[in-house]
């Protein structure tokens, strides 16, 4: 009998664990984290006659740490990238003969609560970009959810305030 009691103790001790365990399993995933990057800033500005630079800032505005922050900056075809900030890569190339334009890809890696990071791009019109708008657009997203997606893209028209 005695063996019985200790048995049932070991029980009820072994479910109040499991109960005490699920109880913290369900805080844990009631307090999802969330990141809101937006695009804060973006500009298109005329350096000479051919060359452009676009200037994009990216805020963390939410109360937590966004992480794996990426910003995906489009170019007009008409346009051939001459430089890019540390950590960007060419995203997508149309035409091989001209050079690579398109897009970027920038990895923005991890960014604090209220930390802010730019990015420049400088690119170069070609021939066939007589008459058309000198723009650049960009889109960012992080690895966590995003509350506000309304603030994740902007674009700039050089000449023209920022949209």
């Amino acid at each position: 009998m005695g063996g019985s009691i200790c048995w049932r103790e070991m029980m009820t001790q072994s479910a109040l664990m499991v109960v005490s365990l699920m109880a913290v399993l369900a805080q844990a995933q009631a307090q999802v984290t969330t990141a809101d990057v937006q695009i804060s800033n973006i500009s298109m500005t005329e350096v000479s006659s051919t060359a452009y630079r676009c200037d994009i800032s990216v805020f963390n505005h939410h109360d937590d740490d966004a992480r794996e922050v990426t910003l995906h900056v489009l170019l007009p075809l008409e346009m051939r990238v001459k430089t890019a900030a540390k950590g960007c890569q060419l995203g997508f190339a149309f035409g091989k003969k001209s050079g690579p334009h398109g897009s970027m890809l920038c990895k923005l890696g991890s960014m604090g609560v209220g930390a802010t990071k730019s990015v420049s791009i400088t690119a170069e019109t070609l021939p066939s970009a007589a008459g058309y708008q000198k723009s650049c657009a960009a889109f960012v997203w992080n690895a966590l959810p995003d509350e506000d997606h309304s603030n994740n893209f902007k674009q700039a028209i050089a000449g023209a305030t920022a949209q």
